[in-house]
């Protein structure tokens, strides 16, 4: 029986990835695999919940704990790299420079008991590189990345 289950699911996985191959009547290339080569430009943005932040500070035998509570933001960035294909398989890199900025505007600052609404800005400008390596599977591209900045 068990042998049976075998050959029917080879079987199975033989006929449905032998048929997506043989259904334009051609054998595949590496553009029907991996279609998108070459440099390319990316774009994105969202949410950034910066939250708050608290601290503790000392001055000579006194210390006290400050906290700074910011509203919602925003996160806006931008990525240029280059895709390439290792030859006629669904593998393939890209290397990429991107930028991104997310602010937040502060909320309110406390210390000492107190409790203070402010009028400021909280900006972070960031720099990566990034390195990734992509298995393409039809609609699906599996990828996985590594990044310095």
């Amino acid at each position: 029986m068990r042998r049976l289950f075998t050959a029917i699911a080879a079987t199975g996985f033989l006929a449905a990835t032998a048929g997506g191959a043989a259904a334009q009547g051609r054998l595949l290339t590496s553009d029907d695999l991996y279609p998108w080569k070459g440099w390319y430009v990316s774009a994105f943005g969202g949410v950034h919940l910066k939250g708050s932040e608290s601290g503790n500070s000392a001055i000579g035998p006194f210390s006290t704990t400050s906290r700074n509570s910011f509203n919602t933001g925003f996160q806006a960035g931008a990525a240029i790299g280059y895709s390439w294909q290792f030859g006629a398989t669904p593998w393939a890199m890209r290397v990429e420079f991107e930028y991104s900025y997310s602010g937040n505007s502060a909320d309110k600052f406390s210390a000492l008991g107190l409790t203070a609404n402010v009028n400021g800005s909280l900006q972070n400008h960031s720099f990566m590189n990034n390195v990734y390596l992509d298995y393409h599977l039809r609609k699906w591209v599996p990828y996985v990345g590594i990044g310095a900045g």
